[in-house]
């Protein structure tokens, strides 16, 4: 298994669940697992393979869940503590979070 190197732009194991983000018409996000804590990538798919526009660790324990949110900029991530939050997917920051 390779590791996640600071500000990585992938993760280590599989994607464990894809979101597009319909109305930024090129933005896809994934939920997965990074040993940096990464547990969300974004890219955009309008740059460079090799390249996202973040990767950040939106929940301290497991990402369980990832949904955008239709005809808006917005995703929501669930974790495996009951945490819901709503992200920004242009500027990747946190909105708002429900806890559990």
């Amino acid at each position: 298994m390779e590791h996640c190197a600071p500000g990585s732009l992938r993760l280590e194991e599989e994607a464990k669940d894809v979101t597009y983000v319909t109305s930024s018409g090129s933005i896809v996000v994934a939920l997965g697992y990074c040993s940096n804590n990464v547990n969300v990538v974004i890219w955009d798919t309008l740059i460079p393979r090799t390249t996202s526009r973040a990767s950040i660790m939106c929940h301290e324990g497991s990402v369980t869940r990832i949904s955008a949110m239709p005809n808006t900029i917005f995703f929501l991530t669930g974790s495996k503590d009951g945490d819901v939050k709503l992200w920004d997917a242009k500027r990747q920051k946190l909105v708002y979070h429900w806890p559990k």
